[in-house]
């Protein structure tokens, strides 16, 4: 399960494909422009090193790159463990059960798993100590 620490920053990937549609229609009046200044032979021979193709390249990677850059923003993160953790501790409820006979069946649950999670804790720091160096 993929949940996102800054949800808000997801809005911001709806400008990824309108930066197509805005660069065509820049293009397009950039045409219009050239053809009112002459015959289209003409302003090609003016213009030798002008690529098309070079623009459109730039915004499709220009467009990759903001739209991970937006993803990264807002710090995608998996919630595997929770569920892991959860599920650890759930056991089933029969129907006869009374509120504080649920809590202290909850209670001698955890007891019982107390130390194994506090051992993975431990290692789970070590290992992490053992990246910084």
């Amino acid at each position: 399960m993929l949940i996102f620490a800054s949800s808000n920053y997801l809005w911001l990937l709806l400008l990824v494909p309108l930066m197509p549609l805005l660069y065509a229609l820049v293009r397009h009046f950039r045409r219009r422009r050239m053809l009112r200044l002459g015959d289209e032979a003409l302003v090609q021979a003016l213009m030798p090193s002008y690529s098309y193709s070079k623009g459109w390249a730039r915004l499709v990677l220009f467009d990759l790159a903001f739209m991970f850059f937006v993803i990264g923003l807002a710090r995608p993160q998996i919630g595997a463990k929770l569920s892991e953790i959860i599920a650890r501790f759930s056991t089933p409820l029969d129907p006869s059960d009374t509120p504080e006979d649920i809590a202290a069946k909850e209670h001698v649950l955890e007891m019982e798993h107390f130390p194994k999670v506090v051992e993975d804790t431990i290692v789970e720091r070590f290992k992490l100590d053992r990246k910084a160096f």
